[in-house]
């Protein structure tokens, strides 16, 4: 029984009931009559700022937890998985740490979607002959999208653009090494034999030097 909050206990409270674990506040006003009829023995160990468990007194405190954690977590998440895409801040001709920049237009097109900005192919191109990335337009001071704001593919970044990046997690292998060979060739033989020999011996030498 968790007394923590009670002021005072009356008389008979517990009486013949199965009370064998409580504990009772400091200060807390009690009566050794209000133990009457409990399974324990010895009613004397009820006292103020006492904790009982199996009407014995215990050292430890009876702490009311109600979702207790039964296991520790054994992998928690060390930290928070980064956005896959995001928009840099206007007129800064690169990504945030931990991000590249996008340089082709089919990762240019699923960012854009992701970020749920409207993806204008048509303007993608190499106009300024600068590098080209990708960027949505029309971005203000405070990284604000506006009505008219859209991503392309292109060299000619505006004062007003800014750059979409992509995480470096995110980025894939283009091409990764495919299984290997499960009985690879140790060493290569220096002296290969160039052909079958002609004339095997049919039978083995009886008394080989």
């Amino acid at each position: 029984f968790d007394g923590d909050g009670l002021e005072i206990i009356g008389f008979g409270a517990f009486w013949m009931s199965n009370l064998k674990t409580i504990n009772i506040p400091q200060g807390i006003e009690i009566d050794f009559g209000d133990f009457y009829g409990i399974p324990c023995a010895d009613k004397s160990i009820f006292t103020p700022g006492t904790t009982i468990v199996e009407c014995k007194v215990s050292t430890q405190v009876l702490m009311r937890t109600l979702n207790p954690i039964l296991e520790p977590t054994y992998n928690p998440t060390s930290a928070l998985t980064p956005d896959r895409y995001v928009v840099q801040k206007r007129n800064e001709n690169s990504c945030p740490t931990g991000y590249t920049a996008i340089t082709d237009w089919k990762t240019c097109k699923q960012a854009s979607a992701y970020l749920q900005i409207k993806y204008e192919h048509v303007k993608n191109g190499d106009v300024a002959g600068s590098q080209t990335v990708c960027f949505v337009t029309d971005v203000d001071s405070k990284g604000k999208l506006g009505i008219n704001s859209a991503s392309r593919l292109n060299s000619n970044h505006f004062s007003r653009s800014a750059w979409i990046c992509q995480s470096q997690l995110s980025v894939s292998t283009p091409n990764p090494t495919p299984e290997p060979t499960s009985n690879p060739t140790l060493e290569p033989t220096l002296n290969p034999t160039l052909g079958p020999t002609s004339d095997p011996t049919l039978e083995p030498t009886l008394n080989p030097t």
